[in-house]
């Protein structure tokens, strides 16, 4: 059976209190009292909520989800296994805050360094992970930079593995919603470690407990990563699947004393990205024709249909679908031969004047080649057309 630790009795009780689950309280945006908040639709990448989403905040711990994603990138790679052995180090004994228990010239396996980090917030894991993938955690923490960088963190720079604070150690509300999405996306095997509640390790007599509070608390939650220093205060990087569905939530800057907010703001965030006051639907279909198309020139047809790459889902608000927005970009004229199927353009889709999707567009026929005599025909049209063009040109003043 289960283990239930007294902190878990808490929430529960917290739960049927302060952070009600019935549909009821979907709707209007959530009152949120955190520094800094962000609620990201997994699915279409979507917005659904952002509160001072782009201030600069320490991350804490949440920085050990780029910590995981560098090393589940070596794994990918083939530079490391899953059972490869790692050893333990002075400066991972040396440091503060939570920890694995992994002491000098120790032996772990690299799944239980992951298991570590992403379940017991073990520091040490996180230095020891860093110098076995990169050799020192200074080089490690290059790694990370780079990644950050590549999957658009713009706000982002990290200082060390762990997320201990340190100057010049950042992130944002936004840049981590992307961070926790770009890691489901790429390595979707981190919610196997992330929804675990609690691991054992050699050596230590009692379980390491992970201080996710939505975990067996919101349903279908899954992960991802807490976070909590003296500058960062209590943050939580959220995931939850329902019916389908995936939210990302992210609290930042929750009081140390006020635990339960860090939790209850969470839940309010997903049960508002849940609640009916979104519609997800898709809204372009492949092979789906648009009412544009374009000139081709020495072309068996003067013009060609456009066609929609791939379906586009996206999330709109109830009774405001009307906000909804295409703007299509394509070349004035293209050269025979154009064959069905050839990139030609692209699609914006914006909601509520704010960017949320672009669809590649494609031609919808081939274009066929002219004639021999049509060519010249079209050759001597455009001579004339240019000619007169530089004729009516004013003169400048």
């Amino acid at each position: 059976m289960r283990r239930v630790y007294p902190w878990q009795l808490g929430l529960l009780l917290l739960t049927f209190l302060s952070c009600p689950f019935m549909p009821l309280v979907y709707g209007a945006p959530p009152r949120i009292t955190a520094g800094a908040a962000y609620l990201l639709d997994y699915h279409t990448g979507q917005t659904l909520f952002a509160q001072n989403a782009h201030d600069l905040r320490a991350p804490a711990s949440i920085t050990k989800l780029m910590t995981v994603y560098i090393i589940f990138d070596a794994l990918k790679a083939g530079e490391i296994d899953l059972d490869h052995t790692c050893i333990g180090s002075v400066k991972a004994n040396e440091v503060e805050g939570s920890r694995l228990w992994v002491g000098p010239g120790d032996f772990v396996s690299l799944e239980q360094i992951i298991k570590g980090i992403l379940v017991a917030s073990g520091n040490d894991a996180a230095i020891v992970a860093a110098e076995t993938i990169a050799g020192t955690e200074e080089a490690f923490v290059e790694r990370m930079n780079a990644k950050a960088q590549a999957l658009g963190l713009t706000q982002t720079q990290y200082k060390n593995s762990h997320g201990l604070d340190e100057e010049g150690h950042y992130t944002t509300a936004r840049d981590t919603a992307v961070l926790g999405y770009s890691i489901i996306r790429d390595h979707p095997q981190v919610l196997q470690y992330t929804s675990l509640t609690e691991i054992y390790h050699v050596g230590v007599s009692y379980p390491l407990v992970s201080q996710n509070p939505l975990l067996g608390n919101y349903p279908g939650a899954d992960g991802l990563k807490t976070g909590n220093t003296d500058d960062a205060g209590l943050c939580l990087l959220g995931t939850a699947q329902q019916d389908g569905i995936r939210l990302i939530s992210v609290i930042m800057g929750i009081p140390q004393a006020r635990p339960e907010l860090r939790y209850n703001e969470s839940c309010l965030l997903l049960n508002y990205g849940f609640g009916s006051d979104f519609i997800r639907t898709t809204v372009l279909h492949e092979g789906e024709l648009i009412p544009s198309q374009v000139e081709v020139r020495r072309a068996n047809l003067d013009s060609i249909a456009v066609a929609i790459a791939n379906d586009v889902q996206v999330v709109l608000r109830s009774g405001q679908e009307e906000l909804l927005q295409q703007v299509a970009h394509l070349p004035d004229k293209l050269d025979a031969p154009v064959y069905q199927g050839d990139h030609i353009g692209s699609l914006d889709l914006f909601y509520d004047n704010e960017l949320i999707a672009t669809v590649p567009l494609l031609a919808g026929e081939d274009s066929g080649e002219a004639s021999f005599f049509k060519a010249l025909w079209q050759d001597i049209q455009e001579f004339f057309l240019g000619l007169f063009r530089v004729v009516d040109k004013p003169n400048n003043p």
